[in-house]
């Protein structure tokens, strides 16, 4: 079995184009301890990640040509190692766009997910995720949304 993965070919001039990106096939790397194994779900396409695609540190550092693009994930655990999280495990962190991703615990974002039955997990990557809750915490603790 491999991993897809969706890798920088070329920085974007303006808006990027599907000709910026690649997409390789890899092996699955195996965890080891303190690591687990995700099968990624959904990502979540944040404004964040076109700062990253143009070589120029910000508050991360760059994705480099031939380097996987990174952004959060919705996962389902898949090999456990790490203490807390079990196989089919639901969780959201920073990961790769690639198949298969290995998180520990300092992985970025990294938290267990305990979706509603009746809520799509995709919503977890959008309006429930880190982009609902960055809006929420403008509107409500910045800017003092008021009814």
């Amino acid at each position: 079995m491999s991993n897809r993965q969706v890798v920088l070919k070329r920085h974007p001039n303006g808006i990027p184009v599907p000709e910026d990106f690649d997409l390789v096939e890899g092996s699955i790397a195996e965890p080891g301890d303190g690591q687990m194994l995700v099968r990624n779900l959904f990502f979540s396409l944040e404004a964040a990640i076109r700062g990253w695609l143009d070589g120029k540190a910000n508050y991360f550092e760059p994705i480099p040509l031939g380097g996987a693009i990174r952004g959060p994930s919705v996962a389902r655990v898949v090999k456990s190692h790490l203490a807390g999280f079990e196989v089919g495990d639901l969780i959201f962190g920073l990961h790769h766009w690639e198949d298969y991703s290995l998180s520990d615990a300092d992985t970025i974002l990294l938290s267990k997910l305990s979706p509603e039955p009746d809520i799509p997990l995709s919503y977890y990557s959008g309006g429930l995720g880190g982009s609902g809750h960055t809006a929420y915490v403008g509107l409500h603790e910045i800017g003092k949304i008021q009814a």
